[in-house]
């Protein structure tokens, strides 16, 4: 695998959004990503989440937030080569998953991307 996305949520709302916005970011087969997802909001909101995004999606815990516990957490549960740790509020720009991991691969001397 990989990229495994790391991201802490309490809102189905934006949680949403950004899943949507992950299949315009990145042009990855469906067995390349993971999505792994820390829920600190009510069981109700958690019905209401809808992964739009095509790829596999995960609640791995349920959790009071603290966000290094719970970062950590998934990270030792992520099976990719590449994390992409992601805040909730996101929307991801158009390629942008895909640009970052070329910079990464094709580029020795980096080894971390960020977004503005």
């Amino acid at each position: 695998m990989l990229l495994s996305i790391l991201v802490i949520s309490r809102s189905h709302k934006l949680l949403n959004q950004m899943l949507c916005s992950i299949s315009n970011a990145t042009s990855l087969d469906k067995i390349n990503v993971e999505i792994l997802c820390s829920w600190n909001g009510s069981s109700i909101d958690e019905s209401k989440i809808k992964n739009n995004s095509g790829y596999n999606f995960k609640i791995l815990q349920r959790q009071k937030y603290h966000f290094a516990t719970n970062m950590n957490s998934l990270a030792r549960h992520a099976c990719g080569d590449i994390l992409l740790i992601i805040n909730d509020d996101i929307v991801l720009d158009k390629n942008s998953i895909d640009y970052a991991i070329q910079e990464l691969m094709n580029n020795s001397r980096v080894g971390l991307v960020t977004g503005q």
